[in-house]
């Protein structure tokens, strides 16, 4: 369960909201940075979009179990 998120965290949050067409997302190494991308591509595709298809790519089918679901089930 998630008790806090950084101030880092949240810019990735209120970017879902914002009118910029771009985030750059960098930092340490298990900062939390890929599960709040994800959750925030999820919040702005659903936001934004109706009976739309969306993927969430990655190179190779490992890393993207890695980096991409790993994290998100891991709670």
């Amino acid at each position: 369960m998630i008790e806090h998120i950084s101030d880092k965290q949240a810019e990735i949050f209120d970017f879902v909201f914002d009118d910029e067409p771009y985030l750059v997302c960098d930092g340490a190494v298990r900062t939390g940075k890929t599960v709040c991308m994800s959750a925030a591509f999820v919040i702005w595709a659903m936001s934004n979009f109706k009976k739309c298809n969306f993927a969430m790519c990655s190179k190779t089918l490992q890393t993207a179990e890695r980096n991409l679901l790993a994290p998100v089930q891991q709670n």
